[in-house]
């Protein structure tokens, strides 16, 4: 007896054949959505869910652009938003402030962190000044630039930014307010005259200031001071 035959777009094809038919269709749909995921692009480690990379961002970003800070993580770092484009971390150009401890947190779907306590002497206070000045603001970024046009970027693949907030510089600003230094370990454009508003700042014993030089250099990590002790002689180089 010739084997039974079911006729289903496949005239001829007997049970055993149909059989095995069914088992390709099976596996394939199994292993294509696998191939799909596996090809899909990764997300950067220090970009956060629903961030666009610098890598994405610099392409387009332009001088005088307008964003939202989004969050502050500590008093040089926040998380932007341009319309339009997406949104990013950025590293405060020239400036660096007191490390802060932080707890983990998640605000406006971003995976990121805040300021609890000091790990360096004024980390804390200088987180608050900084979200004073510019915590959920509209500001106006720049950035500086390579020879091809795009943002520099800085450590993590954060973006270096020039941040300014109803025509004030931010850097300036913190600096001004005894809330960081002038971050002579790195070139900077900015550094000549963020290491003039630090000695101003120090010598009215604004902010960090407000204890005294020695209190500020005791807190300070070892790679903190590391940078630090050259600073005096970079800031006159930079006069």
């Amino acid at each position: 007896m010739p084997p039974q035959t079911r006729d289903r777009g496949f005239p001829g094809l007997d049970v055993r054949g149909w059989r095995r038919l069914s088992v390709l269709f099976a596996l394939a749909a199994i292993l294509v959505p696998t191939t799909a995921c596996a090809r899909s692009p990764r997300r950067g480690r220090h970009h956060g869910a629903g961030a666009t990379s610098p890598k994405q961002l610099v392409t387009t970003y332009a001088p005088g652009t307008q964003a939202r800070v989004l969050h502050l993580v500590d008093a040089d770092t926040a998380w932007f938003e341009i319309p339009g484009l997406g949104r990013f971390k950025g590293r405060f150009y020239g400036l660096n402030a007191p490390e802060c401890h932080k707890q983990q947190v998640t605000t406006r779907a971003l995976r990121s962190a805040r300021c609890t306590r000091d790990d360096e002497y004024f980390g804390l206070g200088a987180y608050r000044l900084a979200l004073k000045l510019i915590g959920g603001q509209q500001v106006v970024l720049d950035c500086p630039r390579k020879k091809n046009g795009r943002c520099r970027t800085g450590g993590f693949g954060r973006i270096l930014v020039q941040v300014k907030v109803g025509g004030v510089d931010v850097m300036e600003a913190l600096v001004s307010q005894g809330a960081g230094w002038a971050f002579t370990k790195y070139p900077a454009t900015n550094r000549a005259t963020l290491c003039r508003l630090e000695d101003q700042a120090r010598a009215r014993g604004a902010g960090m200031w407000a204890g005294g030089a020695d209190t500020v250099m005791a807190g300070m990590k070892p790679k903190t001071q590391k940078w630090y002790r050259l600073r005096a002689e970079k800031c006159a180089a930079a006069r």
